[in-house]
């Protein structure tokens, strides 16, 4: 016998139930159009099947409780199995949150959300298949699935939430498909363990810290559609040995590559202008790097640390160079600037010695062209030489 006690009507988006029904060992909540939410779960735990209907209701969403709880609070411990009926349209807030022994998941095609937190923290989830049907995976929906190594976005997928996928420090490969058009910063961020990535033609933003600490991927390919690349999105990318960045980006944001310690070469597309601060600091056996025609300024840190740079062309363009610019690039030998003598960040002037944009770089000769303007015998405490 069923105990009726007051319900709140939900909408499919934001469903945060205080009170329901109870049936067996099941609490559920009625939705407006005469379907209904399963927002708990009392049972013994094992493997769980979620009704398709309650008493005749049909149900359509799986939601965790209130103060970021699972529908399975009471027995998350326990619960090793999970299939979840085709009725199911959404998977909603912490629905599975904390179930520390689930080890598997069956998802229908009928599914095409899931929700902010969803599966958040089930440790022991080692697979999951993504329904056919899916567009959405909300922020957080799969964060600190430890031993999760492999999942596949079906062609369905449009938007993934910040940080869905982060710290899932058993995840080795990702295969971002066309159909995804917006992936939230820190997605994938401390997946320690990610060798290979493919990034689909739909994104238009590498976001921020977006591969953040994945220190064990080697080399990734940037699509012709993405126009930027956000601050930190490859941060601590230890083992990044090569990246290729397609002309279309306009704009590499601070520290995108920061500490990339392995990254060797590098070719920055034509039309960027700036360079940010730490934007390749501490990119240690960073040997070459061709800067772009269109450079106006390099930022403060922008190449701190890279200690195995011995030389670098300045493009004709570049007006402003900041402070420290290249700090610490023990190796640095030889600079050629192809134009005028660019101006100091500190007042606009030209660099002077205590500007220190070469600080710690010692033996540094500054080459620039016949006719060029503004050089005189030294820059920034470095002695100059006009280039035969």
């Amino acid at each position: 016998m069923k105990n009726i006690f007051l319900f709140l009507v939900f909408s499919i988006s934001a469903l945060q139930p205080t009170f329901g029904e109870t049936y067996q060992f099941w609490t559920y909540s009625r939705m407006s159009d005469g379907k209904a939410a399963v927002v708990g779960y009392s049972g013994p735990g094992g493997v769980v099947a979620i009704p398709s209907e309650i008493d005749g209701i049909p149900i359509c969403g799986v939601l965790g409780s209130s103060r970021a709880r699972s529908i399975f609070s009471s027995s998350a411990s326990k619960v090793t199995n999970v299939f979840i009926p085709d009725s199911v349209e959404w998977i909603g807030e912490d629905a599975f949150r904390d179930c520390l022994e689930l080890s598997s998941v069956r998802v229908p095609i009928s599914v095409i959300r899931i929700g902010k937190d969803a599966f958040h923290g089930c440790r022991n989830l080692s697979s999951i298949i993504l329904p056919s049907g899916l567009t959405e995976i909300e922020s957080g929906a799969f964060t600190t699935c430890t031993r999760l190594s492999n999942i596949s976005f079906p062609s369905s997928v449009k938007s993934i939430g910040v940080n869905a996928f982060s710290s899932c420090t058993s995840l080795t490969t990702v295969s971002i498909p066309n159909s995804v058009t917006n992936i939230e910063s820190s997605t994938f961020r401390f997946c320690t363990k990610l060798i290979n990535v493919s990034i689909g033609s739909g994104l238009s933003s590498i976001e921020g810290s977006l591969f953040e600490g994945c220190r064990s991927l080697k080399s990734v390919s940037i699509p012709n559609s993405v126009t930027s690349i956000q601050a930190e999105a490859f941060k601590n990318c230890a083992k990044l040995m090569a990246v290729t960045i397609p002309e279309s980006v306009t704009s590499i944001e601070v520290g995108a590559f920061e500490g990339c310690s392995t990254l060797l070469n590098l070719n920055l597309p034509s039309h960027l202008t700036a360079i940010k601060y730490k934007a390749f600091s501490n990119c240690t056996n960073l040997s070459n790097i061709c800067l772009s025609e269109d450079l106006e300024e390099i930022h403060t840190w922008a190449f701190k640390d890279c200690s195995s740079l011995t030389s670098i062309t300045i493009p004709k363009r570049v007006s402003k160079i900041s402070y420290e610019a290249f700090i610490n690039c023990s190796q640095l030998k030889s600079v050629t600037f192809l134009g005028d003598a660019p101006k100091s960040t500190w007042g606009g002037g030209p660099p002077k010695e205590d500007d220190d944009i070469f600080k710690n770089t010692t033996n540094v000769i500054i080459y620039y062209r016949p006719g060029a303007k503004g050089w005189g015998p030294s820059f920034s405490g470095c002695p100059t030489k006009e280039s035969q």
